[in-house]
């Protein structure tokens, strides 16, 4: 079902760019902004409309693809610029990124219908978990920024805006992890475990093993090839 949605919602964003009428805003699109000076090629970049963009009105602009994100040399960059690019180059990323995006919105809508909420003093706590996290992987890095910094200089956001967002993605894989659990529990599922190994000689001597009576987490542990060995050969719930 996920799948099905998630190539929904792309084929109804692709159709969306595909029915803007692109040549018109380039037609009326605003005349070039002078060069910045001291930027290679006399490149620019605005997050704001150039002077003389008043001759695309907003009705026009969103029309044609939506409101422009920024301008470059007084030509507007719009979401459907970004998608149509993105798709173009890593079609696979975009379709899982989608999924995913589908994913939660499930798991969401879950656990709004079972009502749940979240205690705010474990939410504080999980998020200055995924600070923590980031700031150390920062500190083993080259770089000599703290997290602040390093949003600002290298991620080009306001750190107050990027921890509010790292918050909000916080409580959302809380509710998703719980939305996922009481879904798990509540129908039927198996535990499973696996052991990969090199040959079928050794499958089949620790197959003998195991109809012998042997704890198949142990003989995981010790024979298997696969990173779930550390975890008796444990596989996580697969929905």
């Amino acid at each position: 079902m996920r799948r099905r949605m998630a190539s929904a919602l792309l084929a109804a964003a692709f159709a969306s760019c595909a029915s803007a009428p692109r040549e018109q805003a380039v037609e009326s699109a605003p005349s070039p902004a002078p060069p910045l000076s001291g930027t290679p090629g006399g490149a620019r970049v605005e997050t704001g409309a150039p002077e003389g963009a008043g001759e695309v009105g907003e009705s026009e602009a969103e029309g044609a693809g939506g409101k422009p994100l920024g301008w470059v040399a007084g030509m507007p960059i719009r979401a459907e610029d970004l998608l149509l690019t993105w798709h173009q180059d890593a079609s696979q990323e975009v379709f899982l990124v989608v999924e995913k995006v589908v994913s939660t919105r499930l798991a969401l809508a879950e656990a709004q219908r079972l009502g749940m909420r979240l205690d705010p003093e474990e939410v504080e706590l999980e998020v200055t978990r995924a600070r923590q996290a980031i700031a150390a992987e920062l500190a083993a890095s080259d770089l000599d920024l703290t997290l602040e910094e390093f949003v600002e200089s290298r991620l080009g956001m306001r750190s107050d805006v990027y921890f509010e967002r790292l918050r909000l993605a916080t409580i959302r894989r809380m509710l998703t992890e719980r939305a996922v659990r009481c879904f798990t529990l509540a129908n039927d599922w198996a535990r499973v475990r696996m052991i990969v190994v090199a040959t079928r000689g050794e499958a089949d001597a620790l197959r003998a093993r195991i109809e012998a009576g042997e704890d198949v987490a142990a003989l995981a542990r010790e024979a298997s090839l696969d990173a779930s060995a550390d975890d008796g050969g444990l596989i996580p719930f697969l929905l």
